[in-house]
């Protein structure tokens, strides 16, 4: 079963982690995808193209969608992008809907990604699937994950890695390092603006 504060803390960082826009790279737009993204997937598909056409997107299903990558998928199976863009559309609907499964999936083509080319978009495949991991308790796993993007990432993304890495610390049962790790997080808030969670949260767990 989840903590009840996961939920938040995910959430939180979902919308901080891949909507905005790093330098000199393509906005991700995660979880969401862009009209651009749904035309490019669904360019095939004539019951969706329809619907592009009528401005019915939101009216797609998670398995229409699922359905149409996987097309691309087994048509061109060395395209990176595909195989993110599956990862995504399961992670979002693991959002939406806390269907292990549903994270799960969205592991297994992050990994994909990450077997084939760890560094794809500056490592997000890396954070990405840390996300899912943590989701299902996989701490040790999702460990790994932080400090692999950490590395290959380099700054690039402005995501607020430090309250990640804290919260796998705690629940790893690392109080001291956690709270050191959320102490430089609070620090690039102040710096950058990276947004971080519940602050009373971790004054409490610190205390």
């Amino acid at each position: 079963m989840r903590p009840p504060y996961l939920g938040l803390v995910l959430l939180i960082l979902f919308l901080t982690a891949c909507n905005s826009k790093p330098p000199a790279t393509e906005a991700d737009d995660f979880p969401e995808f862009t009209s651009e993204q749904l035309e490019k997937m669904m360019a095939r598909d004539p019951k969706v193209q329809m619907q592009l056409a009528q401005g019915k997107q939101q009216q797609m299903s998670t398995g229409d969608l699922a359905e149409q990558l996987e097309k691309m998928i087994a048509q061109d199976p060395d395209n990176m992008d595909n195989y993110y863009h599956l990862g995504k559309l399961y992670h979002q609907q693991y959002i939406t809907d806390s269907i292990p499964s549903a994270a799960q999936k969205a592991i297994d083509n992050y990994t994909v990604v990450i077997n084939k080319e760890e560094t794809y978009e500056n490592g997000k495949g890396y954070y990405n699937r840390m996300l899912c991991l943590l989701a299902l308790d996989a701490n040790e796993q999702a460990l790994a994950d932080i400090n692999k993007f950490i590395v290959i990432n380099k700054g690039v993304t402005p995501v607020n890695y430090w309250e990640m890495l804290a919260e796998i610390q705690f629940r790893l049962g690392q109080k001291v390092k956690a709270c050191q790790s959320f102490g430089y997080a609070l620090e690039m808030f102040e710096k950058d603006s990276l947004p971080i969670g519940n602050q009373a949260t971790w004054e409490e767990r610190c205390h």
